[in-house]
This record gives C-alpha cells, structure tokens and sequence, in this order.
C-alpha cells in the first residue's frame, strides 16, 4: 500500500492511494480459501472442493468482494494510523483496477481545531420563576370554560340547539352491502355543533325523549372513504337521552370532572403545570445567553 497523493481544500481533504498486484493477490487467494470451505459442490464433501474450481465457478464475485473489502481495510488503516480525526465518514472511489494492482482515492472531512477557552468569566442570568394565583386560576379557567356539565332534561323537553342527544341510528341504506341495514347502538351529538357527523343533528331539533325521526341525508362531500360522498342515505334516529349542559362552578365537582380529587388537588396541578412552562422557557433564555456569549468568544 501507498499513499501517492495528499491534496485538501480547508477541511475536505482527498488520498490517492495505490494496492500493489501482490497484495490484491493474496487478498483474492484468501477469498477463495475460505468460500472453499462453506461452498457445496456436486462430486466434493462440504467445505472440499479444490480452490481452482472455486475459482473457474465464483472467480469474479470473490475477486471483487476481496478488493471492495480491502479497499475499506486500507482506508481504516490509513484514517487510525495517521490519527485523522474525521467527521462522520468516509468516502472511496477506485480510479484504477488492473493487473497492476488497485487504486482508489479516500476523501473526508476533518473535524476543526477549536481553541478551548477559559469559561469561568461568562456569566449568565438565571430567571426565578414566581406564579401567581391569578395565573393559576386562569389555567382552571380556561379548561372550565371548554365544558359542560351535562344534566338529563325533562322527557317532555323538546331538543334545541346546544342539547347533547343520545341516539340509536339506523342505516337503512348502507354504503357497501345494498340492502342491508347498519345500526349504530348509541351515539352522542351535541345539536348544533360543527364537528358533528355532518347534518344528523338538524332533524333532531324539536324532537323529544323517545321521538324516532326518519330522514334522509348524504355523507359530506370530504367523506374520507372516497365511497359514498355526495350520496343519499335513508336514516332512522331514535333519541334515547336529551341532556342540558350548563356552566360548572370552580368546586370540587368541576375539579373532579378533570381528574382530581378535590378542588385544591386541582390548584395544586395548576399551578406546578405553570411553573413548569416558565422553567422551560428560563432555561431556553439560558441556553439562549450561552450560545450568544460562546459566539462573541470566538468570533470576537
């Protein structure tokens, strides 16, 4: 092996190295020994058969198998004996492949030289985090504002906009067996809603506990399945709860609608819950300082 040529252009830097002939010989000559010794031949036991006849059946593959791998040996050698402290990888590339030998060029990239400087003089401001009550009741707040408290309504109270409705459904024209019905057990729509089942809610509106509504519909346009979009289907709907929604108070009843078990457990989430936001973002601020004073250190 010998290393003709060394070029760089700043980091990035190219090897021109060449394998004499003898030594991509011996490489080949141990390829073959030991496909020898795993190959199975008609007329030879396992592991028999003579290296010429390896060679005249698996030659070719074996001699280029032998040269990629010593070609990735030689680059390892070259890369640790010489203590280049590369980034990532390595590229090869063979130029030349002939009786004469193998040559091939090596190229990577070297890591930079940094100058370790003395970091005991940067100072950094570290943010305490305060949270206050308020803000720990606003989180509450927040999340009581987006519930309901739901509530079973008079059974003679008629459906309106805002109810939550529990209703048995009936398919009477499914979208891939024609004439067999689907039938849906329960299923819970807040009339009115946009992110309800496209517009199952609007023949419900007036109706009362037990009421059936026959209607027909159609899936929306962006029906996911592609299937039966734009297509009417026959429905029969019977209501099997009618609740009202109502505003929760801040107690432990709206506490334990979230998980918690009382009020004060709730507070206490709250507030950890906040303090932690404006940890993240106080160490974010920090590692923010950091970078900027390491920056103006070497760039300075």
């Amino acid at each position: 092996m010998e290393i003709i040529s060394k070029t760089n252009d700043g980091l990035r830097w190219r090897y021109n190295i060449s394998i004499s002939c003898d030594e991509v010989n011996v490489a080949v000559m141990a390829a073959l020994v030991e496909k020898a010794k795993t190959v199975k031949l008609d007329g030879f036991r396992p592991g028999k058969a003579p290296v010429d006849v390896v060679r005249r059946l698996y030659g070719d593959t074996v001699k280029q198998k032998a040269i990629d791998d010593l070609v990735t040996e030689t680059a390892d050698f070259i890369i640790g004996n010489e203590q280049l402290n590369i980034c990532f990888n390595y590229f090869t590339d063979v130029l030349k492949n002939d009786e004469s030998g193998v040559e091939f060029a090596l190229e990577f990239d070297l890591m930079p030289e940094v100058e370790l400087k003395d970091f005991s003089s940067l100072e950094l401001t570290k943010y305490q985090v305060d949270v206050s009550d308020e803000e720990a009741n606003t989180i509450l707040e927040n999340i009581k504002s987006a519930r309901k408290k739901w509530t079973e309504a008079d059974p003679q109270q008629e459906i309106q906009l805002g109810y939550k409705v529990s209703i048995g459904l009936e398919v009477k024209q499914q979208r891939h067996k024609k004439g067999k019905n689907d039938t849906i057990q329960s299923m819970d729509i807040v009339v009115g809603e946009h992110d309800s089942i496209h517009d199952f809610w609007q023949p419900l509106v007036g109706a009362k506990l037990h009421d059936v509504r026959e209607f027909v519909t159609s899936y929306p346009v962006n029906d996911a399945a592609n299937i039966s979009k734009n297509k009417d289907i026959a429905c029969v709907a019977t209501v099997r709860k009618v609740m009202i929604g109502s505003d929760y108070s801040m107690d432990d009843e709206f506490a334990q609608s979230i998980g918690f078990d009382n009020l004060s457990k709730a507070k206490e989430w709250a507030y950890s819950s906040a303090e932690e936001k404006y940890k993240t973002i106080a160490r974010e601020i920090m590692h923010r300082q950091l970078l900027e004073k390491l920056s103006d250190m070497y760039d300075g």
